[in-house]
Parts: structure tokens; sequence; C-alpha cells
């Protein structure tokens, strides 16, 4: 009886949205998934294909969430800057590299957000990519711009990546005998850099000391592009427990929160200061040092607060922004 009030409850909600809303074109959905089915293992093939019989402007349902996907570059624009306060609410972004455009680019469009499930979790909720829009958020973004991206920033840091490409380049050489796994190389030298640049020094390998930053981040951002049920279909959401999602999620954040509170612990005992030597300061010691001068206008950060921080830049802004050039020079040099 249950189950079939709420199949007919599910039925009149859906027929009823129908008569009153002028909603965009929709491809047929499934009871509770909606058209989850529809995405495959390539989504943004499969949302090609569906704007393709659908139209540029469609309504998909990804479980309880109604989303509308705009595949048209001038539709974008209408809505990105003609109707940006309207549309300034949406389902928060999942891909690192795209929510570092968003923010930078459509920062005041895309400021206001429902947090998700993995960012609430793994990232402290307070990480500048998913925290709501507020004086908070804001004082985020002028440090982000000011001091952690800035033009002298990024160039200070000009030597880690040249010392990590110079390495790797030696490891390339010694092994040309051999075979040379050149994916997992390049996968080693984004983390060094990543890691030098957000907390000071490596911790991989030898110097790792009981933490493996490459591997810690690998699970990182693999629960970071998992489906968690919850997000879509909350009273499913026991389903992330079964399938051992939630251990996982738990056991990742566990060992970050114990990494990054050592890391901060050691940068404070040893009281190291960016303002010492630019090319040697890194994240932490920035974001400790505008907490004790800036106070970030009124608003002191915590741990857990400089934690998303860090975090939030390892996942993609950094490898984003320090990346690119020694790529470049490593494949010319090979």
């Amino acid at each position: 009886m249950a189950v079939m009030l709420t199949f007919f409850l599910f039925f009149f909600k859906l027929f009823k949205k129908k008569d009153v809303l002028n909603l965009p074109p929709s491809p047929p959905r499934l009871p509770i998934i909606g058209n989850l089915h529809q995405l495959g293992s390539l989504a943004h093939r499969s949302l090609q294909s569906l704007s393709e019989k659908y139209g540029p402007v469609m309504l998909l349902h990804f479980g309880g969430n109604a989303a509308i996907v705009v595949s048209s570059a001038e539709m974008a624009g209408e809505i990105m800057k003609t109707h940006d306060q309207i549309c300034a609410s949406r389902p928060p972004v999942s891909s690192a590299e795209m929510a570092g455009e968003i923010m930078k680019t459509h920062d005041q469009i895309c400021a206001s957000r429902p947090p998700s499930s993995m960012a609430k979790r793994l990232l402290y909720g307070s990480d500048i990519a998913f925290s709501p829009y507020s004086e908070y958020w804001r004082q985020l973004r002028r440090i982000s711009v000011v001091h952690l991206l800035s033009h002298k920033r990024i160039q200070s840091f000009r030597l880690v990546r040249e010392e990590e490409v110079c390495l790797i380049v030696e490891k390339t050489r010694a092994s040309c005998n051999g075979s040379v796994n050149l994916s997992e190389m390049i996968v080693n030298l984004t983390n060094n850099i990543v890691c030098r640049v957000a907390i000071g020094r490596k911790y991989l390998g030898e110097e790792g000391e009981g933490y493996n930053f490459g591997e810690m981040l690998k699970e990182l951002l693999r629960l970071a592009g998992s489906f968690p049920v919850r997000d879509f279909i909350p009273w499913l959401g026991w389903l992330d427990i079964l399938s051992g999602l939630d251990a996982r999620v738990r056991k990742c954040s566990r060992e970050f929160d114990g990494f990054l509170e050592r890391v901060i612990d050691e940068h404070k005992h040893y009281k190291v200061s960016s303002s010492n030597d630019g090319e040697e300061s890194n994240f932490v010691d920035v974001l400790l040092s505008l907490n004790e001068k800036d106070g970030m206008a009124g608003i002191s950060l915590t741990r857990d607060n400089m934690k998303a921080i860090i975090l939030g830049y390892d996942l993609g802004w950094v490898g984003k922004v320090l990346i690119p050039d020694p790529f470049r020079r490593l494949l010319r040099i090979l």
C-alpha cells in the first residue's frame, strides 16, 4: 500500500508540474532515477546526443534534482549575462577544473549554490568552490586573487617547477636503456609541484614519513568524481553505505585531516613566514600570516577553513595554473 501511495504521489506531482510550468523539452524519464540512465559512461557525449534531439536547451532530471542543460553558446550567454540573477542557484559543480573557471570568470553569477555531500565531508564545507555567497566567500576570493594566485606569487614558484622538471628529466635519462612509465612520472611531477607549492615540501615515497600525498590525492580525486546516491535520491542514501562509498569517504577524510593537522602544526612550530623569502613561501605560510596580520577583515580563519582552502587548490586549481609551462618544457626535452 505504501509503495502504491508513493508512486501515486510521484506521478501526481509530475503531471501537476507539467500543467503549470512552461518547461523546456525533456526526454522521457523513469520514476525515481529520472534521466540518470541516459548519461552513460561518457556523459558529455550522451548530453550532446540528447541535445541534437531535444534542442540546445533541455530539461533533465537527475534523481530528485531538475537541471537545465544548455548546449548553445548563445543561450549560455543569455543565462550567464542577461539573466544571471535568475539563474544563480543550481546544483554544485563536481569538476575541479570547471569550478575554477566558473569561480574566476562568472564568480558573481554562480556564487550561490547548494553544497554537495562530498564537498561537505571532504572539503569541510568551507572551500571557495562550494561555500555559499557571503562575506566569508568574498574574503576567500580576495585572498585567492591577491595573495595565493597573483602573478607575483605564481612567478615565485618558478624555481619549484624547474627543479621538479629537472628531476623527472634526469630520471628519464637514467632509464634510457629500459622502459619508462611516462604517465606515472608526470602524475608524480604534478603531485610534487602541488605539494611543495601548497604545503612547502614533498610527502611522497621516502620523504613521506607515513604519508603518501600522491596516493591520498588520487583517492580524493576518485571520491570527488564518484556518484553519491544521497545527492540525487536522498532516501536511498543508505546505498552509499552498502557500496562502501561512505566508508571510503570517512577513511579519506580522516587521513587528510590528520595529515593537514600535522602540516599546520609543523608550520606553526617553525614559524615559517611567507614574507621572509617569496620563492620559498607556500600556501600554508600565507594563510597563517594573513590570519595573524589581516584577520580577513574581522573573519578569522579556523584550522578547518585553512584545510579546506588547501585541499581545494590541491584538487585542481594549483595544477591548472602552475603545471602547463613545465609540461611543455618537458615534452620539448623528451
